[in-house]
Order: C-alpha cells, then structure tokens, then sequence
C-alpha cells in the first residue's frame, strides 16, 4: 500500500484442494490492480494455505477484491 497509494483491485485464482485440504495449485486467472508482483505475492499465500479437517477436494474459482480504506 505504501508503493502505491491508493491500490485496489481484484485477482481472481483458481484453486486446486486435494482430499487432505491442502492446495496443490493456484493459478491466476485476471486481475485489476495492474500490480504483477502483489498479483503473484497473493498466488503464493494461497498456496500455502490448508483447509483443517473438513474433506474439501476440488477447483474453486475465488476473487480476492483489494481496496485502501479511507476510515
């Protein structure tokens, strides 16, 4: 936010969960910040992510929407 001042926009990523609920894959599939490395910073997050005990398996498409608030 620092790098660019008023920043906002949305990355849509599909995202692979195996049966353990950890994702095996993130792909970014559109973008409006207009900001690559932020977009790829958010892909590799993800990644990292896991989803506890809940049996999740498939390819979900999530928008993550970004804005500066103004509070």
């Amino acid at each position: 936010m620092k790098k660019k001042p008023g920043f906002d926009g949305t990355v849509v990523l599909n995202i692979k969960i195996n049966w353990d609920g950890i994702v095996e894959n993130a792909e970014i599939t559109s973008s409006t910040t207009g900001y690559e490395e932020f977009d790829e910073e958010l892909r590799k997050a993800v990644c990292r992510w896991t989803f506890g005990e809940k049996r999740v398996r498939g390819t979900f498409k999530i928008p993550f929407t970004f804005y500066e608030n103004q509070n």
